[in-house]
């Protein structure tokens, strides 16, 4: 089971659904995105990555939320609610732009790689990985941006 927390139209949903995973649903905030994203067939709810109330507790076996931390008045929040809802032994990817001041729809800077974790710090995960992104060679980031991946402890 995926969730794609951040779901924006839900286009990363049907690619998971294309690509064999059996579940694949997202969460989105804006009302506007939910509803494109139901009207071309995509599981998508509207709901905010900080307040998960209505996902139950280790549901997902991979999460992902590229591009929605920066987005949050608390990032710290949201990511514990993504490793709420991970299953034990899951993965939660991350990925999000490295700024040192938050501009146009980023209510949050994350600058660098350490504060990220930092973010991390606290939660029943392990870090898997954590550099920046266009050092992995499967991104191509439109700036500098951090790839974090999480995996929760059991």
């Amino acid at each position: 089971k995926v969730l794609d927390a951040g779901a924006r139209d839900g286009w990363t949903v049907a690619l998971f659904q294309q690509l064999g995973f059996t579940s694949a649903e997202g969460v989105e905030l804006v009302d506007e995105l939910v509803e494109h994203a139901q009207q071309q067939g995509r599981k998508v709810t509207q709901g905010d990555v900080q307040k998960l109330d209505g996902i139950d507790a280790n549901k997902f076996d991979l999460i992902f939320c590229r591009h929605t931390l920066e987005h949050t008045m608390d990032p710290a929040l949201a990511l514990r609610q993504l490793v709420r809802v991970c299953v034990p032994e899951g993965l939660i990817y991350v990925s999000l732009p490295l700024e040192r001041e938050a501009h146009g729809k980023h209510t949050t800077a994350i600058p660098n790689l350490r504060l990220l974790k930092k973010l991390a710090g606290g939660e029943a995960v392990d870090i898997v990985e954590l550099r920046r992104s266009s050092s992995t060679g499967f991104i191509i980031p439109d700036a500098d941006e951090a790839l974090m991946i999480l995996r929760k402890k059991v």
